[in-house]
């Protein structure tokens, strides 16, 4: 079933994916990022025959370790593709130098078609902070006639009471390592400078403990919690300690709202995250992107349609390189500026 919805001047279709699936148009460029994630090559496998040979773009690996896993699976993706060049990067936390290569990029294949690209983005193992700058850039300078995004769903194992101790970025950090910092998207700022009050919405995953000091800095008016609702906290779920006492925090939170939406929704996360910045009135809105690719990039959307939202993502000092299999379910989001004349054909 395709769904359809309008947010400001986007129009967003998301439907399941499967290798029945075919593209609305050509695309000018089909563009991933290497991951050592077993899932890499999941939502690529679906497109394979009708995408040609995209840009894989390569962050430095923090280890040998990583290296080589990211190598083995190249291969795998080589095997599915085709022979691939992969366009080395700096670490993907050095945003400072791979904002401004992206750019690049994408402006110069702009200005060499001589119209807004159509263009196709895995963003499985698409790191959040690059995925909403593409956007962010893209609609906003009109280089983007259509943005196609495939995404597959991975499994993450649960962490257990015994995996307190030893987890490397404390007893709060599943996926993470070190200190986060926090990085505001371009193209995604509100025209309110350092409002008088703030409303925060929060796209939330597996981190609560470390979400926790970072949704405090903003002291929100009104806070709205977002989670995957898959996995969103339950009594008959287990949880750290450390996690349920991070979660009770949050919800102790003056004016503090939970809405559950299913990772594969972005049009709900979109709506929500709009709808919660028109009712802020006067008031800055700040998106936090913590949790899955699906609602940052719900939350991107809706930025690009309210003027007073921006979009925060957090950074870690480095990723665990946990492995996260697909849990078989693909998505695809079709999302289109309505008012580019070139998206129609």
């Amino acid at each position: 079933m395709i769904e359809e919805a309008a947010i400001g001047s986007l129009t967003i279709r998301q439907s399941k994916l499967s290798k029945s699936w075919r593209p609305r148009r050509s695309y000018d460029l089909v563009l991933t990022s290497l991951s050592w994630e077993e899932r890499l090559t999941a939502a690529i496998s679906d497109v394979a025959d009708i995408i040609g040979t995209p840009i894989v773009i390569k962050f430095k690996s923090s280890s040998e370790a990583v290296e080589s896993e990211k190598n083995r699976q190249l291969k795998r993706l080589e095997s599915i593709i085709g022979a691939l060049s992969p366009v080395e990067f700096s670490r993907s936390t050095d945003v400072a130098a791979n904002f401004p290569r992206l750019e690049t990029m994408i402006r110069d294949l702009y200005v060499q078609l001589g119209r807004p690209l159509n263009i196709l983005l895995d963003i499985t193992c698409f790191p959040k902070t690059y995925l909403l700058f593409l956007i962010g850039l893209g609609f906003s300078r009109d280089y983007f006639a259509n943005c196609d995004c495939i995404y597959a769903a991975g499994h993450y194992d649960l962490a257990t009471e015994k995996d307190e101790e030893r987890l490397i970025g404390g007893p709060r950090s599943l996926v993470s390592e070190g200190e986060w910092r926090s990085h505001q998207i371009p193209y995604m700022t509100s025209t309110e400078f350092l409002p008088e009050q703030r409303d925060l919405v929060v796209a939330l995953g597996g981190e609560l403990g470390l979400s926790l000091p970072f949704i405090e800095r903003v002291e929100p008016r009104r806070l709205r919690l977002m989670f995957i609702a898959e996995t969103a906290p339950r009594p008959d779920l287990p949880m750290l300690t450390s996690e349920k006492s991070a979660l009770d925090d949050l919800m102790n939170e003056p004016n503090a709202e939970r809405i559950d939406v299913g990772l594969g929704d972005v049009i709900r996360a979109a709506r929500a995250a709009s709808e919660f910045a028109r009712a802020a009135g006067s008031a800055g809105v700040v998106g936090m992107a913590i949790g899955s690719k699906t609602h940052a990039l719900g939350l991107g959307i809706a930025s690009l349609s309210a003027a007073n939202m921006e979009i925060i993502c957090r950074t870690p000092a480095s990723y665990r390189p946990i492995n996260v299999r697909s849990t078989g379910k693909h998505y695809v989001y079709e999302i289109q500026d309505r008012f580019d004349p070139s998206s129609y054909f």
